[in-house]
């Protein structure tokens, strides 16, 4: 019986030593605050704050299907083919994320970063960028933040599925307002499966910052 014992007690104290190590007390509760509730701080922590103080909240990523991104990007190359064939067209999703890049034959792949900004741009603020670039233009107190890693210059356009921002579409080469129209048409190219709304009327964006305080 003696061996046996001495086997449950060590097992009882590895149990113990490893619900420490990952901070919980009997019952599964975190160590750092009643109820396992509290929210982790640096190094996964608890904070010790009563509930009800912080929140944490997920965030969604949409995204067009490859299909459907494929669609988009070879009719805004077939709409700039005439007027500016060398261009770049980069699909991202709603975190600026890109889906799918393409270059036109003869195009430098350098544009295709300042397209995915363009697109990033368009799905952040939830505009066309050459509509958004004025509306910044118009109000010198606001600013983009520099973290941002947008592009306010014409030729991105967001892309909606009902009322909701699912990506966007950023092309880059030639003129930018024909580049604009392409990017147009890649994303008219899936209206009749995306069935988007009309956005609100346009006004300062939510997401540029005013330079000074309100008083």
């Amino acid at each position: 019986m003696i061996p046996s014992i001495g086997k449950m007690a060590v097992a009882v104290a590895l149990a113990l030593a490893i619900q420490t190590a990952v901070g919980q007390g009997p019952g599964g509760q975190g160590m750092g605050s009643p109820g396992g509730q509290g929210p982790g701080g640096p190094g996964g922590q608890a904070l010790n704050l009563p509930p009800g103080i912080v929140r944490t909240d997920v965030s969604t990523v949409r995204a067009l299907t490859y299909q459907y991104s494929l669609q988009a990007a070879q009719a805004a190359i077939d709409a700039c083919a005439a007027t500016d064939p060398h261009i770049a067209v980069v699909v991202v999703d709603t975190a600026g994320n890109p889906r799918l890049i393409m270059v036109a034959d003869g195009a430098k792949s350098s544009l295709v970063d300042a397209a995915r900004r363009k697109g990033h741009t368009a799905a952040g603020v939830r505009q066309v960028t050459s509509v958004e670039q004025k509306i910044i233009q118009a109000n010198p107190t606001l600013i983009i933040p520099p973290q941002a890693d947008y592009l306010m210059a014409p030729g991105g356009v967001p892309i909606r599925a009902g009322t909701q921002v699912v990506g966007g579409i950023g092309v880059e080469g030639g003129d930018p307002m024909e580049a604009e129209k392409c990017a147009q048409v890649g994303v008219d190219k899936l209206k009749d499966v995306l069935n988007p709304q009309a956005p609100a009327p346009n006004g300062p964006s939510l997401n540029a910052q005013p330079t000074t305080m309100p008083k």
